[in-house]
């Protein structure tokens, strides 16, 4: 118990205290929860356990002062089921950090009906950071919750980040983790969110109130990760307002930080476990890794996605756009993926999941239509689990490990054995695959494959659990002119040429960095992209100069 009691080496804990009352409050946000509750308004989270590890605020001599919980005196927690879970030995002070987030959960407020949190009706276990180390993690316990949840991270993996990942691999509880508030904060992905089996959530910012949301370097951490990984796997908007601590029915201003985006697709999980629960043919999403398959799959594409670094030479061996992952979140194409239901490898529907196991030298293939596959996008996701030893420090087991390759193929009905590789994801450090394709009109039918990696040597596990995810949708149109607003001002105009010329010069100092600007998308950021954002030039702007 005293390895466990040491201090957590580089903890930063992402708190957010900002804001002023308002007298409007709006709750909704792109990633689609009020489209949700239409279609399906017995969506609550009702119960759905959802675990929320909170940080004291104050430390004295190293030891934390209990100021974790939310405050349960603002109107908006008079219905929410919370418990507060500690070390008991002094009086539980309040966080504002929690109280926000827990309001973006838990929260509703009878006088505001337009504040409803996302999940409203799931049950809430709130838990002291270093009770939830010394009583669950250190001894390898699973908490009674489905979901955990964590606004806060550190620079490096520790063992309590490595323990994180246990309770996803050997309990299946679901991880969901900020990645850090970017560079403005200085902050490189943080752990556990930038682990294995963790969901890790970044930030995507809602501009000047518009519809337009945007994810930025600057305000979420990218990856990849110190071991070359791709994170974070999503970015999600946050709510216009938070419960504010200390006053009984006012809300703060929610600013675009990790922070109150975790809990955005915290509640979302719950959401789907709730369906979950209520269907037996479901039961197999439970899993974390459809969660992660099924959220990563659905998820948005926000202007200047692109897999692993600007150039599009690691497109097959980076699964995830390193700072937006797969994409923003949207509530409602996660719901769509999980309702159209579980399929066995052969002939399934255009859009489904699995939850299956790989076989040494077989492939597991999903056979399916796309009729009229003009302007249609096929994007399947796999996702399995790092493996991690039970015991402190939770050492990583790289010999249970795989390497899980995913292919999408066009499939030939005229001519037998003609069939044709489209695209692949084969990460040689991720455990997530992802493909993001454009049906090929020469072909409406295709097939996904899932098999162990072709240069895989001697392997010491022959088989291997992974869920996939997949869909047919339409292919987005339009949005180029506003890709080219850099500075989100509603206009592009001489300004943005600017900005699009600094950052052709700062990619051609550091071209490792995430840097937006490739406007052509040719994996390169250079005058080209400048001809290109001259066609979105505003006239009145090429008069003027």
């Amino acid at each position: 118990m005293e390895k466990c009691a040491r201090i957590v080496s580089g903890l930063i804990v992402l708190i957010i205290l900002a804001g002023t009352a308002a007298a409007s409050v709006q709750a909704d946000s792109p990633a689609g929860i009020k489209q949700l509750r239409q279609i399906d308004p017995n969506l609550s989270g009702a119960g759905v356990n959802i675990g929320i590890i909170s940080r004291s605020i104050t430390y004295i001599d190293g030891e934390p002062q209990n100021d974790y919980q939310p405050d349960i005196d603002h109107v908006c927690f008079d219905n929410a089921k919370l418990q507060l879970n500690d070390e008991g030995h002094m009086d539980i002070g309040i966080s504002e950090h929690c109280t926000a987030v827990c309001s973006i959960i838990f929260g509703a407020d009878a006088n505001k009906p337009e504040f409803k949190g996302v999940a409203s009706k799931s049950n809430g276990e709130v838990f002291e950071f270093w009770h939830f180390l010394k009583t669950y993690v250190f001894n390898n316990i699973s908490p009674e919750v489905d979901i955990l949840s964590a606004s806060m991270g550190s620079v490096f993996e520790d063992w309590w980040t490595r323990g994180l990942e246990v309770m996803v691999e050997q309990h299946g509880i679901v991880v969901v983790a900020g990645i850090g508030n970017g560079a403005r904060a200085h902050d490189p992905p943080l752990y556990p969110a930038a682990g294995t089996n963790v969901i890790g959530v970044g930030v995507a910012a809602k501009i000047n109130g518009s519809e337009i949301s945007v994810a930025e370097p600057n305000d979420t951490s990218c990856g990849p990760t110190s071991d070359m990984r791709c994170k974070p796997d999503l970015v999600a908007p946050v709510l216009s307002k938070a419960a504010l601590a200390g006053t009984v029915d006012e809300y703060l201003e929610c600013g675009n930080y990790s922070s109150f985006a975790t809990p955005m697709v915290t509640g979302t999980i719950a959401l789907l476990q709730q369906k979950i629960k209520s269907k037996p043919n479901l039961a197999s999403a439970i899993a974390p890794e459809v969660m992660k398959a099924i959220l990563v799959n659905s998820a948005k594409k926000l202007p200047y996605w692109h897999k692993g670094k600007v150039t599009k030479d690691d497109d097959h061996s980076a699964p995830l756009d390193l700072l937006q992952g797969a994409g923003m979140l949207d509530s409602v194409r996660a719901y769509s993926n999980l309702m159209a239901g579980q399929y066995e490898p052969g002939v399934v529907s255009n859009t489904g999941w699995d939850f299956g196991q790989v076989r040494l030298e077989t492939k597991n293939e999903y056979q399916f239509e796309v009729n009229e596959p003009n302007d249609k996008m096929i994007t399947a996701t796999v996702a399995f689990n790092r493996h991690y030893s039970n015991k402190y420090p939770f050492e990583r087991l790289c010999d249970k490990d795989v390497d899980i390759r995913l292919e999408l193929w066009g499939i030939d009905s005229q001519e037998e054995n003609a069939d044709v590789m489209l695209d692949y994801s084969d990460s040689k450090v991720d455990n997530v695959e992802h493909i993001y394709f454009a049906a090929d009109v020469n072909y409406n039918e295709y097939k996904l494959a899932v098999s162990f990696a072709d240069d895989v040597n001697e392997p010491e596990v022959e088989k291997h659990d992974y869920a996939i995810a997949w869909a047919v949708t339409d292919k987005a149109t339009g949005g180029k002119e506003k890709t080219c607003d850099f500075n989100y001002d509603g206009t592009v105009d001489i300004e943005d040429l600017m900005m699009l010329t600094d950052r052709i010069r700062e990619f051609k100092i550091r071209p490792e960095q995430y840097i937006i600007g490739d406007v052509n998308e040719d994996g390169d950021i250079d005058v080209n992209d400048i001809s290109v954002f001259l066609n979105h030039l505003e006239p009145e702007q090429i008069a003027s100069e």
